[in-house]
């Protein structure tokens, strides 16, 4: 053996003891290793950005399923504050659907009508519901309008 072949056996032999030594205090402790791991993470912005190119590159299934849970996770997150704010201030939020009805009445018109030629079955099933529903209420509601027009 040459003298450089011991020094490089002898490289080896010393590297594989310390993966062994850091082996073996990782499995004393993950979660203390974890945190370690993730404040190097934090204080390496740039390498963490690599570390993560790289396991997606590795993992495209997992990488794109993380995507698509944390889109999700953000549009739930979203809907939640938007939900707090309406719950905090509902006049304000009431004003405001009123306003866009009001301004786009032509084009809820519309996809109203494109969603009931769509189905047209649900719809009428609808309204065959409504009207059993409320049959008394509409009863009322005819006969208030022959009175009027018998007023005329």
């Amino acid at each position: 053996m040459t003298e450089t072949d011991k020094t490089d056996e002898k490289r080896k032999r010393k590297r594989a003891q310390q993966r062994e030594w850091a082996r073996k205090k990782r499995a004393v402790d993950p979660e203390r290793f974890r945190e370690a791991y993730r404040r190097w993470l934090a204080a390496n912005p740039e390498k963490a950005r690599e570390a993560t190119r790289r396991w997606q590159a590795a993992n495209p299934d997992k990488a794109l399923a993380n995507e698509v849970l944390r889109r999700e996770q953000n549009r739930e997150k979203l809907a939640a504050d938007a939900a707090a704010r309406r719950k905090a201030d509902p006049e304000k939020y009431r004003e405001a659907a009123r306003k866009y009805r009001a301004e786009h009445r032509e084009e809820l018109a519309a996809a109203a009508a494109a969603r009931r030629r769509a189905d047209p079955e649900k719809y009428r099933e609808a309204v065959r519901r409504y009207r059993a529903e409320n049959k008394e209420k509409l009863a009322e509601q005819r006969r208030v309008r022959r009175a009027a027009k018998k007023a005329e």
